[in-house]
């Protein structure tokens, strides 16, 4: 499938008012059930989100259409070559549980995804990987 074709089944099939792709990059926006999320359980840092409660009620939020990947002890599997960067991985297609594309937050050694959502009100993961180029 090629990246075009893959951007447009993504927005079709996973967008949220907090969730769009925009040129190959996934944006978070500081918006609607993600806000809510985030300020309910005090969530000011990825380092907050990280603690082991509130990844798991993260990934809960997400549902399992979406994996969060947010360090190298969960990357392995799935490292894609990419070190300690956080990703987003989408895991559905035409209904089959099947991993379809990555997202990774290139900025990760800059700044805090989350910190950087709740400043600017939207948050930009560049790092795009289609799994499904070679299918």
């Amino acid at each position: 499938m090629e990246n075009d074709e893959l951007i447009h089944y993504i927005n079709q099939n996973f967008q949220k008012d907090w969730l769009k792709i925009e040129n190959e990059k996934l944006v978070l926006i500081y918006t609607g059930e993600l806000k809510k999320f985030l300020d309910n359980k005090n969530i000011q840092s990825e380092l907050d989100l990280h603690s082991n409660h509130n990844e798991k009620s993260f990934q809960k939020f997400l549902k399992s259409e979406i994996t969060y990947v947010s360090n190298n002890e969960k990357l392995y599997p799935n490292s894609f070559g990419l070190t300690n960067a956080p990703l987003f991985i989408f895991n559905r297609i035409n209904n089959k549980k099947k991993q379809i594309a990555v997202f990774a937050y290139k900025d990760y050694a800059v700044f805090d995804w989350v910190d950087y959502l709740k400043r600017y009100g939207e948050v930009k993961f560049s790092g795009f990987l289609n799994l499904l180029e070679s299918v």
